[in-house]
């Protein structure tokens, strides 16, 4: 069972990498049936999946009192903020906490930028100063859980700018931990470490930077795919892969230069 819905694209780090072509299509055909998202029985499982694997690892992550971050109370509601996993509620003494994910996307062009959270690195922490790594948690199926080896490419960007937006808030960041859950068998994990990396955040800004110039200057910027295979999931992929994409390329800026002119 599928189903059309409209397509929302938001500027949030779980969208990166940012291509700059992407977000002048995405103007260019704005209400264009071309831009849809579909949804589907089996893509709903696998997102509603991922949703629940995050609840459960950072509740027995948080059971550790190694977990960082916001804390709701489950009986009262209260919130216990930028803390540990507290041992009981302040206002009614309930020892069940449900954990909320910070938002550091106040102060900058994201629309929202929620890690999944932080994890206390004792070895490098002091009583005056603790360290903490951001955790990045993915479910991936059974095919590529089995030839995973290192982190994805897009999930080095994406964890990356939360530990440098981490660092922008004040949290002291060291580095990312992955955590991949098997789908298909939750039990086995992998887990892999980075170090935090200042271009990321810088690289990713200046192509959404490039995208909105473009808009302004009518004029389609380069793209970030070098096959269709890369774009497997981008609205536009038949129009850049395409034999006629110079023709494609001149329907879009005639369709922005007439919405513009409105």
């Amino acid at each position: 069972m599928k189903e059309k819905k409209e397509y929302v694209w938001k500027f949030r780090p779980s969208s990166s990498p940012v291509c700059s072509r992407f977000i002048f299509f995405l103007k260019a055909y704005e209400g264009n049936p071309i831009i849809t998202a579909e949804d589907a029985f089996v893509s709903d499982c696998y997102f509603e999946f991922g949703k629940a694997a995050h609840l459960v690892v950072q509740k027995w992550l948080g059971k550790t009192g190694l977990l960082y971050g916001d804390w709701i109370c489950q009986k009262c509601k209260s919130i216990t903020s930028n803390c540990l996993r507290p041992v009981s509620c302040l206002k009614c003494a309930c020892s069940e906490f449900t954990y909320k994910e910070l938002d550091f996307a106040a102060g900058t062009p994201f629309s929202s930028a929620h890690p999944d959270g932080f994890l206390l690195v004792e070895e490098l922490s002091t009583k005056e100063a603790r360290c903490f790594s951001v955790l990045e948690i993915k479910t991936i199926s059974q095919e590529g859980f089995a030839g995973l080896t290192a982190q994805k490419p897009e999930h080095r960007i994406q964890a990356g700018i939360y530990a440098l937006l981490g660092l922008q808030k004040g949290i002291r960041v060291v580095g990312v931990l992955f955590l991949y859950m098997n789908r298909n068998k939750p039990s086995q994990l992998k887990t892999f470490y980075q170090f935090v990396d200042p271009k990321i955040l810088i690289t990713e800004l200046k192509a959404f930077k490039v995208g909105q110039e473009a808009i302004s200057t009518g004029k389609t910027p380069l793209g970030i795919c070098r096959s269709e295979k890369d774009g497997i999931y981008c609205q536009f992929r038949n129009i850049c892969f395409s034999p006629s994409f110079q023709e494609k390329v001149r329907e879009a800026e005639a369709s922005l230069k007439a919405r513009q002119s409105l």
